[in-house]
């Protein structure tokens, strides 16, 4: 059950691990969702525009806070929502470089029809006042007590994790996870003026941002979702909840919804898109590392006798191969053989773009998810540096970067959407940095001296 109050629109869909089963409960939701809406007996329906401009804007989302319903305008920005008659309603529209607006509607006789139009406002992405000096980085934030452990931008400005310290007594389950203690979130708007201060429940992982401009934080327990819609405050929700509703979502592009069936503990994932449309499920590509997978399903050929046994049954129960639990029940992704998948997804413009790193392929995808283009791509595997294995968009430019270490140092190269080769285009000026991210041109980075009482600083190096 959702209990974050969260947009269905948003978080609805249902991740799945693998497989034919969690696919199969997601088509069956989508298919049972327009048969929710269609028994509902009023119509909203609108025009939504650029307040700037007056233009009509495509694939904004139009939803009710009260009851989930949604639906997307169309190319003419207009949009048609069944809504139950009965009660008051708030309804919203967002579209991500925009300010959500929200009207509430008065309570509707069963038949009738309601226009409702919206102008949004554009949001203006500053950045936060700082003195430049010549040759040497620009200190966002520090402190003196709190570290800063994992920051994100929004459209808003800058969220922070800061914490007291870094947990080192853990369980052995969270032997791979860094977690910090003492932790407050802190949020800067787009000028660095703090916004607010928020103390965690929890000690905390990391932070993650949703394609929809939400903020979540990770922690040990739970997930905590910041929710700025009255005031500020952490909504709690369960890591299944999270795991189920939020993570599946890469992004939307015209008014399609783009899905990743992605695992950290599995060889193969698909991405695919959903249109609120028709409410049709299309697989865009479906990406499997050949070698890997052929190891992970050897697993079984390991096992008892009785983990064999073990793993039919669960074939028949669940109808996933035997060969694939088998890969679970024995911990293959712990072992030096495993290696995670590593395809990430971006839209840029009105594209999208696959970066297949295990066939060394980039390969590009129009609005309606059709391949146009492919190129091969090398970058990961060049001798110039230790790849960190990550690609980093700049939300603001949507340009797509990665980065190279060597002799400690870190340096950012660009990569070309169109033919797939990369161009140097910063050094750091620190050396062991974390946490890289690009913003409007700009680098930002974690730093803590090398022996110095100094906490861990969030620094930013123009590009």
């Amino acid at each position: 059950m959702n209990t974050t109050g969260l947009c269905p629109v948003m978080y609805g869909m249902c991740a799945s691990p693998v497989s034919l089963v969690c696919m199969r409960s997601l088509l069956l939701l989508l298919v049972l969702i327009p048969a929710v809406l269609r028994g509902q007996q009023a119509t909203v329906r609108g025009i939504v525009r650029d307040s700037l401009s007056g233009q009509p804007l495509e694939g904004v989302v139009i939803f009710i806070r009260q009851s989930g319903a949604f639906t997307h305008t169309d190319r003419a920005g207009a949009y048609t929502l069944r809504v139950d008659d009965a009660l008051p309603m708030e309804l919203n529209a967002q579209l991500f470089g925009f300010r959500t607006s929200a009207v509430t509607v008065q309570p509707l006789r069963a038949g009738a029809i309601r226009t409702v139009d919206f102008l949004l406002v554009p949001l203006i992405f500053d950045q936060p006042t700082v003195v430049i000096r010549p040759g040497v980085p620009d200190t966002v934030w520090g402190d003196a007590v709190l570290a800063v452990a994992d920051f994100v931008w929004t459209s808003r400005g800058l969220v922070m994790l800061a914490c007291e310290k870094e947990k080192r007594w853990k369980r052995e389950s969270e032997g791979k996870r860094t977690l910090y203690s003492g932790c407050r979130i802190i949020a800067l708007d787009t000028t660095g003026a703090e916004r607010f201060r928020l103390g965690l429940p929890e000690d905390a992982e990391k932070l993650y941002l949703s394609c929809f401009d939400d903020v979540f934080v990770i922690g040990r327990q739970g997930v905590h979702w910041l929710d700025e819609r009255d005031g500020f405050q952490l909504v709690p929700m369960s890591r299944e909840e999270f795991d189920e509703q939020v993570n599946p979502i890469v992004d939307t592009l015209a008014g399609r919804t783009y899905l990743s069936t992605w695992q950290p503990d599995y060889p193969a994932f698909e991405y695919t898109a959903w249109n609120p449309a028709d409410s049709s499920l299309t697989r865009l590509r479906y990406i499997v590392n050949e070698e890997v997978m052929t190891l992970f399903r050897s697993s079984f050929k390991y096992l008892g006798p009785r983990d064999k046994l073990e793993a039919f049954k669960y074939e028949l129960r669940t109808g996933i191969e035997k060969e694939i639990a088998a890969g679970y029940m024995s911990g293959f992704a712990s072992s030096m053989y495993f290696e995670p998948m590593n395809a990430p997804l971006f839209i840029l413009g009105d594209r999208l773009l696959l970066f297949d790193h295990h066939h060394d392929q980039l390969t590009s995808f129009d609005r309606r998810g059709q391949a146009t283009d492919s190129t091969l791509i090398a970058y990961h595997r060049s001798h110039s540096g230790s790849w960190s294995g990550k690609l980093l968009q700049d939300r603001v430019t949507g340009e797509v970067y990665t980065t190279m270490r060597r002799a400690g140092y870190t340096t950012l190269h660009a990569i070309d959407a169109s033919t797939g080769t990369t161009r140097s285009v910063r050094r750091l000026h620190w050396p062991y940095v974390s946490q890289v991210a690009v913003r409007n041109g700009w680098a930002y980075y974690l730093y803590r001296p090398f022996e110095s009482s100094q906490r861990q600083f969030l620094y930013r190096e123009k590009l």
